[in-house]
């Protein structure tokens, strides 16, 4: 499973206005991200993404 340090969270939107994220980015529910990895933690990254989904909605 990728660790934090496998991604970058690299901008976001919130309430429909645009920001770039840095390290002091803090985000919130409800966030939509944009992130950057390498494309050998696309499949890993996306289990965890469903996995997490999934939990919520329980």
């Amino acid at each position: 499973m990728p660790t934090l340090q496998s991604f970058e969270v690299m901008n976001y939107y919130r309430d429909g206005a645009f920001f770039f994220a840095d390290q002091e980015t803090q985000l919130h529910p409800g966030d939509e991200v944009d992130i950057l990895t390498s494309s050998e933690h696309l499949v890993d990254l996306s289990k965890r993404w469903h996995a997490e989904k999934k939990q919520e909605g329980s």
